[in-house]
This record gives C-alpha cells, sequence and structure tokens, in this order.
C-alpha cells in the first residue's frame, strides 16, 4: 500500500509540471496575469523528479507509473527552460 501512494506523488507532479507549460504558455501569449506561475513550474517539476529518482529502487510494480511521473516531470521542467530561452530569444531581438 505504502508504494502505490509513493506512486502517485510523482504523477501527480508530472501532471501538473505539464499542464503549468500549457496554462504558461496560454498565458504568456494572452494575459500575463499569472506571473507565479513561472516560478512554481520549475519547483514543482524539479521536486517530481528528485522524488522519482529516490524511490525508484522500491518500485517493483506499476514501473509504468514511475516512468510517466518522471518523464511529466521531466517534460515539465524542459518546457519551463524552452519558455525561458525563446523569451530571451524574443527579447533580444527586441532589443536591437
Amino acid at each position: 500500500m505504502n508504494e502505490e501512494r509513493s506512486l502517485i506523488f510523482p504523477l501527480v507532479l508530472g501532471l501538473l509540471s505539464v499542464a503549468f507549460v500549457g496554462i504558461s504558455l496560454w498565458d504568456g501569449y494572452h494575459s500575463r496575469s499569472l506571473p507565479m506561475l513561472i516560478v512554481a513550474l520549475p519547483v514543482i517539476s524539479v521536486v517530481g523528479m528528485i522524488f522519482s529518482l529516490i524511490i525508484r529502487k522500491t518500485i517493483r510494480k506499476h514501473k509504468g507509473i514511475w516512468l510517466l511521473g518522471f518523464l511529466g516531470c521531466l517534460a515539465g521542467f524542459m518546457g519551463f527552460l524552452l519558455i525561458e530561452v525563446l523569451s530571451l530569444y524574443n527579447m533580444g531581438l527586441a532589443l536591437g
């Protein structure tokens, strides 16, 4: 029972990370009203990846759920990096 609970945490954080990437992209193009979302995104992603790496040795069943959670957190973090790099690139184009 404890193993299943520890599997859900990275999966939920991975889904939140991917959802936050989508919300921050939508917010960046439309309203710019959620600036704290860009701060929460890498924190949630990194915590999920670290927790996934800590529990990977204890998982005997449901390795697919663990992998989905880890990849979700990794995709969220890569999405955050992509957003930041593209915003810095566009800001550089605007400056000159």
